[in-house]
């Protein structure tokens, strides 16, 4: 009844819906029409308005058009009549005329041409404009009140028109008025009137009525408004006819439906009673699958998903609503468990589900909903309908935390460390793991397993047969739980394996049997075994030792010591041992210090022995330290007799003091003579000898500085052997060091016809801080050694930098020489001191075997290493590594910017030299060109000229094969019309020669060798002509040590010498500087010398008789009016020892010069001290 009653209710509202349509239509009709008539007659209103206008703005228009052609004409005739009466504005004679036919005329003008026209057409045409004025010359003109204010308004705001609405005399109209301008021809009247030509005079106002428009307006709105009357009801009337149509339909279809919801209600019962019935028999179902824990889906015939219950929720972390509809193979099972891809084709699963038999699976990885794996067991199941799949049902269960826990119980189990085996309850060997196989030595478990019989000797270390004591330990295990024994096992290579270990019986429902971890005994054996040695050894050690080593307690107990502190002290076992100390308390000082951490080692300590305590003392070094013996604390002492040792060094002393003194006395013994021989042939040289002569003599003086060199070799190596020789830290410039060294080294190389080259690397620092000796020292040895050894070729030294900080720099210097060379076996004794590359009788160079060695000491001590490069008969290169510190000063810029892209021409015909030139000139950033001949010049030359890039500068060697370098630049300068600078490189030994030259010309200028950056800058600014200031070079810098010779003309000078040989040595060389010299023959002499008379220097020997040289000088010094550096005193003395100089100044004197006397160190000294005494 409840659904008959809701369908009559659907019934009457639908019905309802139709009428309230209907008449919803209806009224929107009504409101359409009202709203279109409405539409229509507001547009009519504007459109009569608009007309209005339009007709208002023609008429404007058209008067303007009149009145522009009147102007034009200038005027019309008229006949003469009260309304054209003649204009008393126009001269009568210009004015009035009688036709032929008798009519009269008058001439009217424009304006009022224009008016009589207007006037005419306003009674034609009410919408003709008027002419109106504020100062009219017609009253008929005058406007009105709106015209009259439109007028102004226009005036005032300089305007055209004016529009607006006007309802003057109760009639609407539109008003427009526009402005008038005073033309030419208008003058003739208004200019009485003060207008001027453009002036406004007046206006054309028009004013349309609308009541005629109005009219017509409101007859078409009636009839538009009875249009849509009539249309409004007509569209109701075909509504209310629709509507009656479809509440008949809605009537029928009613009708129908009533009937077909009488069977639908009896079916629907029938049906809520047996969906009733499987709602409930799903939901028992429902539970049961929920109840088990094995996780159960179900799939449909393509692999979705149709159903999973809580088990398997839990299991995935999916909840139901995510998983249904999803593929089953692709949500769960897309990956196997090592993570590779599982394609779908292959995967057992997806061929189960469209089988046709069940299937068990093991161990198959399905993906849980974070991306992990659930290890899975389970089964499979098709549902078959008609022998095809229609679905599928899978049922699974977690093996993952089971699985887990058996995978890390074998992990733990096959990766320990220790050795273990499993037996089962009938004594067989069931597992072993990875260390168990290795230990035995075999390839496998398996084998292990199967030779695990083998593996054990027939009789363990008891003696007992492997198989009794086997079962014994067995039967152990099974009383007592678990059993520790020791075994014997035996490796795969037949030797013994000892061990001990733990066996444990397993009683567990899942495990039953027996587990054993075993530890191999053979490292512990051998630690053992090499303890026992170990312990022997330190016994013998100690009895053996010859030191003595005592362990005394707290109350001086001697309670061990071995057989050396027997012999040295006397002591017995047990005894007390405060007797042996000679300074006990010092002895309990040092125990108490060694308590407290204080290390006491190698304190020297006297000991007597206990069995003779009044004899003679032992001197011994102690060493003390406290021990831990037996629990107690304990002195460990060690005592070594050192009363030989000490003899022994005092003896050694004594050897060296006599060595040190032997070598003072051999240099003093032979520079006294040395200064002789040295002496008297610079004098020699100086007077008028031949050239047979001189070359004797030279060779004299070169034999006696070659013995001089090889006297200051043994000293240098005495001194470095004692430890005596020391580095100063003073700043020099390597440029000086390098320039000095190459004026001792140019002419011995060109007497031999050598290249002497030289390169300093760019940013190698030219002001350094170091022993500027000794590294001279070094250069000169290994540059003597290159050019002794070399024949041809040449010798090259180049400076490079290695390192550099904010404080110090690291040089590597190299000597490059083409010479004899090395063998292997000769280099590797180079730097032994007193070896010598040749040794035999037939040698052809002398020399002590020192110099080397030498070198390698001074250069050890400036923190470098020395080595050698060689090969015989290809030369040898000698490097070194030294590290100076940085001086205040750095290197010029020697390429300015002037000089780069400048292409030069260098031929020379040495390979070297070529190379060090092209470096030089690539360093000033210039672009070189090399050849090796004065012909192959000449070609690059003209090459470039006919380029039109010719060279900018050429550099010629003096020296070129098959050609001279002098007729080379002079080739050069021809070719190029002497455009072409030249420099020609010319050795400093030749430079005289070549300065007179008859083949030089104007463009070639003499460039010294050897070549430095900056001389060779300088000569490039010169030959170019650039206006760049020239680099200071050695030459023409100012010296620190001043040479003016001045100062020693006519100085007094005392000379304190014993030597009747070296005094007149002494004398001719003073007295040939211009010197007046007083001689004393003794110290003495010069003490009472100094008493009476003012010198202004002293020359003192050191050893001298009666009263030697310090103690003279000190003498002196004490003298009243003598201060302590005036008279400057200088030791000229034999004595070259280290040391010597040092006493020297400390008893006085202000310098020191070493005989043999070298003329020009005595003449730079002389000018230095006597140019400060004078200032």
């Amino acid at each position: 009844m409840a659904v008959i009653s809701s369908g009559k209710t659907c019934m009457q509202m639908e019905r309802r819906r139709v009428l309230l349509g209907a008449s919803l239509l209806c009224l929107g009709i009504l409101a359409l029409s009202a709203f279109s008539c409405w539409s229509f007659s507001s547009l009519l209103a504007n459109q009569t308005s608009d007309h209005a206008v339009k007709l208002a703005r023609l008429s404007i228009s058209k008067d303007l058009a009149l009145r522009a052609w009147v102007a034009d004409l200038g005027g019309l005739y008229a006949p003469v009549t009260p309304g054209t009466p003649p204009n008393p504005w126009l001269a009568p004679e210009n004015r009035d005329f009688t036709l032929s036919n008798g009519m009269a005329v008058t001439r009217i003008n424009p304006a009022y041409a224009f008016r009589l026209v207007q006037e005419r057409w306003m009674k034609a045409s009410t919408g003709q404009g008027r002419l109106v004025s504020l100062r009219p010359i017609r009253p008929a003109n005058q406007a009105d009140p709106w015209e009259a204010a439109a007028l102004e308004e226009l005036i005032r705001n300089d305007g055209e028109e004016k529009l607006g609405p006007d309802d003057a005399g109760g009639q609407q109209r539109v008003r427009l008025i526009h402005i008038l301008r005073a033309e030419k021809s208008c003058l003739t009247c208004h200019a009485v009137q003060g207008y001027r030509e453009g002036e406004v005079i007046g206006g054309l106002s028009v004013s349309p009525p609308l009541a005629e428009m109005a009219h017509m307006q409101e007859v078409l709105s009636g009839k538009i408004t009875l249009l849509h009357v009539l249309f409004a009801l007509f569209c109701i009337l075909g509504v209310a006819w629709f509507s009656m149509r479809l509440l008949r339909r809605v009537d029928q279809r009613n009708a129908a439906r009533d009937a077909l919801q009488h069977l639908a209600d009896s079916l629907e019962r029938r049906v809520e009673e047996r969906t009733r019935q499987l709602r409930a028999s799903q939901a028992h179902s429902l539970r049961l699958l929920n109840a088990t824990s094995d996780g159960i889906i179900g799939t449909d015939r393509d692999g979705a998903i149709s159903f999973a219950n809580s088990a398997a929720q839990a299991m995935l972390g999916y909840a139901e609503n995510e998983l249904i509809g999803r593929n089953l193979h692709e949500t769960l099972h897309p990956v196997l468990p090592d993570g590779s891809r599982n394609p779908k084709k292959s995967c057992a699963l997806c061929r189960a589900r469209l089988g046709s038999e069940n299937m068990r699976f093991s161990l198959k990885s399905f993906l849980h909903k974070n991306g992990s794996i659930v290890l899975v067991d389970g089964s499979i199941a098709p549902i078959l309908e008609d022998g095809a799949a229609t679905g599928s049902i899978l049922a699974f269960h977690d093996v993952g935390a089971a699985y887990k826990t058996e995978l890390w119980q074998r992990l733990i189990f096959d990766s320990a460390g220790e050795t273990f085996f499993i037996w089962d309850e009938n004594h067989k060997l069931r597992d072993c793991n990875a260390a168990a196989v290795k230990w035995l030595g075999v390839g496998s478990k398996e084998e292990a397993l199967a030779r695990i019989k083998e593996l054990q000797p027939p009789l363990q270390e008891d003696g007992t047969p492997t198989a009794r004591a086997l079962a014994r330990v067995f039967s152990l295990c099974d009383r007592k739980g678990m059993v520790h024994t020791c075994w014997m096992f035996r490796h795969a290579d037949g030797s013994p394996l000892p061990c001990e270990g733990v066996m444990v019986r397993l009683t567990s429902s899942l495990a039953r049997g027996y587990f054993a971890s075993v530890h191999d005994l053979r490292e512990i054996r051998a630690y053992e075994a090499t303890l026992q040695n170990e312990r022997r050894l330190l016994s013998d050690v100690v009895e053996a030792a010859p030191s003595a080593m005592l362990i005394c307690t707290g109350e001086s107990n001697a309670r061990m010591f071995n057989p050396s502190a027997a012999r040295l002290t006397g002591l017995a076992a047990g005894e007390n041992c405060s007797g042996i100390w000679a300074d006990y308390q010092g002895y309990l000082d040092l125990c108490a210090g060694a308590e407290q951490g204080l290390p006491a080692v190698n304190i020297p300590m006297a000991v007597r022995r206990l069995d003779a305590p009044d004899g003679p003392c032992r001197e011994t070094l102690a060493s003390i330290s406290t021990i831990n013996y037996r629990g107690n604390p304990a002195q460990l002492i060690w005592l070594q007799d050192i009363t030989e040792l000490r003899a022994a060094r005092l003896a050694a002393e004594a050897s060296t003091r006599a060595k040190s003194d032997f070598l003072a006395r051999m240099s003093h013994e032979i520079r006294t003579p040395m200064n002789a021989i040295l002496g008297m042939t610079h004098l020699l040289l100086q007077t008028r000898v031949d050239e047979r002569q001189r070359h004797y003599l030279e060779s004299t003086r070169q034999a006696a500085r070659n013995l001089l060199g090889l006297l200051n070799d043994i000293l240098d190596f005495s001194k470095i052997e004692a430890g005596r020789m020391t580095m100063e830290n003073a700043p020099f410039l390597l440029s000086e060091v390098l320039e000095n060294l190459a004026d001792l080294l140019v002419f011995s190389a060109a007497e031999k016809g050598l290249e002497l080259l030289f390169y300093v690397g760019p940013d190698v620092p030219y002001a350094l801080v170091g022993d500027r000796l000794r590294f001279s020292q070094v250069l000169t040895n290994l540059a003597n050694n290159a050019l002794k050894f070399t024949h041809q070729g040449s010798v090259t030294l180049s400076v490079h930098l290695e390192s550099k900080d904010a404080h110090q720099a690291r040089l590597r210097v190299e000597v490059r020489d083409t010479g004899i060379g090395l063998t292997r076996e000769q280099a590797g004794t180079l730097f032994q001191a007193f070896q010598q590359v040749d040794t035999s009788t037939t040698r052809r160079y002398g020399g002590t075997g020192l110099g080397l060695a030498i070198c390698e000491r001074l250069v050890g001590m400036m923190d470098g290493r020395i080595q050698v490069e060689s090969e015989p008969g290809k030369g040898s290169v000698f490097a070194f590594t030294a590290v100076l510190g940085l001086g205040d000063g750095a290197p010029v810029d020697a390429a300015p910017r002037e000089f780069r892209g400048r292409r030069v021409l260098l031929a020379a015909g040495s390979p070297a030299c070529r190379d060090v030139l092209a470096r030089l000139l690539d360093d000033l950033r210039m672009t070189v060109r090399t050849v090796d001949s004065g012909t192959a010049a000449l070609e690059a030359a003209r090459a470039a000229l006919a380029e039109g890039a010719p060279f900018d500068l050429a550099l010629v060697d003096h020296h070129l094969p098959r050609e001279g370098g002098l007729d080379c630049a002079a080739a050069l300068g021809r070719l190029s019309n002497g455009l072409l600078p030249r420099l020609l490189l010319v050795p400093a030994s030749y430079m005289d020669q070549y300065h007179d030259a008859p083949g030089l010309d104007a463009g070639t200028r003499i460039l010294p060798k050897p070549v430095w950056r900056a001389s060779l800058r300088n000569a490039v600014v010169a030959a170019l002509g650039l206006d760049l200031p020239p680099i200071p070079l050695r030459g023409s810098m100012e010296r620190d040590e001043p040479d003016d010779t001045r100062a020693m003309a006519g100085a007094r000078v005392l000379l304190a010498e014993d030597n009747e040989i070296n005094q007149e040595v002494a004398l001719n060389l003073l007295e040939g500087l211009g010197m007046r010299v007083v001689l004393a023959k003794d110290g003495a002499e010069a003490v009472e010398l100094c008493r009476g008379q003012s010198f202004d220097l002293i020359f003192m020997d050191i050893q001298m008789p009666i009263m030697d040289g310090l103690t003279a000088t000190r003498k002196i010094r004490a003298l009243p009016g003598i201060g302590p550096s005036e008279p400057p005193i200088i030791a000229m003395t034999a004595h070259a020892m280290s040391g010597d100089r040092e006493k020297s100044l400390e008893a006085g004197m202000n310098d020191h010069i070493t005989k043999p006397i070298d003329p020009r160190t005595l003449r730079r000294k002389l000018c230095a001290w006597l140019a400060r005494t004078a200032a």
